[in-house]
């Protein structure tokens, strides 16, 4: 689970902070949560509290359970 939620944070980082230098920096200042903090969470390292997945859901503008869902493999579309 802790891999998945790792995953999912740091996809949706690129996509809501594209042009940040410290991507992890810009999540923690918005979230309120700690970098370090942040940092374990995207190594996988811990896993978080109700009100922590909250605030970094919060934060990448996505429901709570987004970050918590295996991500769907893409599938490759058939040619004509």
């Amino acid at each position: 689970m802790r891999e998945i939620l790792a995953e999912n944070i740091l996809e949706r980082m690129d996509q809501v902070f594209p042009d940040a230098a410290n991507k992890t920096e810009a999540l923690s200042k918005r979230t309120g949560t700690s970098r370090s903090t942040v940092q374990r969470v995207t190594n996988g390292q811990i896993g978080v509290t109700l009100d922590v997945l909250a605030q970094l859901a919060m934060g990448l503008h996505c429901q709570p359970h987004d970050l918590l869902l295996p991500r769907q493999p893409k599938t490759k579309q058939r040619e004509p």
